[in-house]
C-alpha cells in the first residue's frame, strides 16, 4: 500500500455576529425619537429658560438690525448671516424669536402649541417664498433675475432658503404655481397662528355686513325723514312752556330757570347742570302726562255716568216660564 498522508480535520471557528449598520431611514427615525424623548423629558423650567434666552436673542438682533447699533464681531457676523440665509426676510427673525421664547414660557396657557409652531414655520417659509417669487411687487426690482442661486440677487429678496423654495416650487408648478403656494401658506399660517377657522371668518364678515347694512338704512331713512321725529328734542335747554290743565288745578309743570338762572349759569359753575336739568324736564313730562291722563279718565266717567242717569227707566215684561201651559189651558 502507498503510503498516503492523513489530513487534519479542521473545525470552522464561528463566525462572529456582528450587527448590520442602519440604514439612514433607520437612523433619522431613532434620530426624531432620541429628539422626541429629550422634548419630552424637558420639564417647564428648562422652556422658560430657553425662552428666555431666545428672547434676549431677539432683542439683540433687533438692536442690531433695527437701531443699528455696534453688535460687535459676532453682531457682524449674523448680520451677514442671515441677509445670505433668509435676505430681507432676516428683518423678521428678532420678531420671530422673541415670540418663540415668549410661546415656550407661555406654554401651559397655549390650547395647541404645536399649532402655534407650525403656523409660524408655514408664516416664515411663505415670506420666504413670496420674496424669492416677487409676489405682489415684494423686494427691489432690481437687480433682475436671470437664474437661480446668484448672490446679487437673493441677498436682498428670499435668501439663499428662499431661492431653494423658489426653486422647488418653480420646478413643480412654474413662477405663477409658486406665488400661489405663497400666499396658500401664508394664509395656512395666520389661521393656525389666530386659531381661527374659515367658517369662523364668513360668519364675522357676515355679522359686520349686516350691521353695516343696517346702519345705512337707519342713516338714510333719517335724511329722507328730513329730521321729523327730534322737534320735540331739546339740546340747548330752552324754556318749556307753562300749560295749565283746569283754571282750577295746579301747573302741570314749571319753567327750568329764567333770564336770571342763564346768565347766573356757567360752564365751570354746580347751580345748574346740563345732566341735572335734563333728568327734571323728563320728570316734569311725565307728571304732565300723568296728570292729562287722569283728568281726561275723570272726564270720561263722569260723562259715563251723566248718560247712565239721563236714560230712561225701561220695564221688560216677564217672560212666561212655561208658554205650553198657557196654550193648553186656553
Amino acid at each position: 500500500m502507498p503510503w498516503t498522508r492523513k489530513r487534519r480535520r479542521t473545525r470552522r471557528r464561528p463566525a462572529r455576529y456582528e450587527p448590520s449598520r442602519p440604514r439612514s431611514g433607520a437612523r433619522l427615525r431613532e434620530a426624531r425619537r432620541d429628539a422626541r424623548a429629550l422634548a419630552a423629558r424637558l420639564e417647564q423650567r428648562h422652556l422658560d429658560l430657553i425662552g428666555l434666552g431666545l428672547v434676549a436673542a431677539g432683542i439683540y438682533l433687533g438692536c442690531v438690525l433695527y437701531v443699528g447699533w455696534d453688535g460687535g464681531p459676532v453682531g457682524e457676523w449674523l448680520k451677514r448671516a442671515l441677509e445670505n440665509t433668509a435676505g430681507r426676510t432676516a428683518y423678521v427673525a428678532p420678531l420671530a424669536l422673541t415670540g418663540w421664547g415668549l410661546a415656550l414660557v407661555m406654554r401651559p396657557f397655549l390650547a395647541a402649541p404645536g399649532a402655534l409652531n407650525a403656523g409660524g414655520v408655514l408664516l416664515l417659509a411663505s415670506l420666504l417664498l413670496a420674496f424669492a417669487a416677487q409676489t405682489a411687487g415684494l423686494g427691489p426690482e432690481h437687480p433682475v433675475r436671470h437664474g437661480y442661486f446668484e448672490q446679487r440677487f437673493f441677498t436682498v429678496h428670499g435668501g439663499a432658503a428662499g431661492e431653494t423654495l423658489y426653486w422647488a416650487a418653480t420646478t413643480l408648478f412654474q413662477r405663477l404655481g409658486a406665488q400661489i403656494l405663497a400666499v396658500l401658506m401664508f394664509a395656512s399660517g395666520l389661521l393656525l397662528l389666530t386659531g381661527t377657522t374659515v367658517a369662523g371668518l364668513v360668519s364675522r364678515a357676515g355679522r359686520m355686513a349686516r350691521t353695516t347694512a343696517t346702519g345705512t338704512r337707519e342713516l338714510a331713512r333719517t335724511v329722507r325723514s328730513g329730521g321729523r321725529g327730534l322737534e320735540n328734542f331739546d339740546a340747548g335747554g330752552e324754556e318749556i312752556a307753562i300749560t295749565r290743565a283746569d283754571p282750577t288745578q295746579r301747573l302741570a309743570s314749571e319753567t327750568l330757570g329764567g333770564e336770571s338762572t342763564r346768565e347766573s349759569w356757567r360752564p365751570g359753575s354746580r347751580t345748574i347742570g346740563r345732566g341735572n336739568g335734563q333728568r327734571r324736564k323728563s320728570r316734569l313730562r311725565r307728571q304732565a302726562r300723568s296728570t292729562t291722563r287722569r283728568r281726561l279718565r275723570g272726564k270720561a266717567s263722569r260723562r259715563m255716568s251723566q248718560a247712565r242717569r239721563a236714560r230712561p227707566a225701561t220695564t221688560c215684561p216677564r217672560p212666561l216660564a212655561r208658554p205650553w201651559a198657557t196654550s193648553a189651558r186656553e
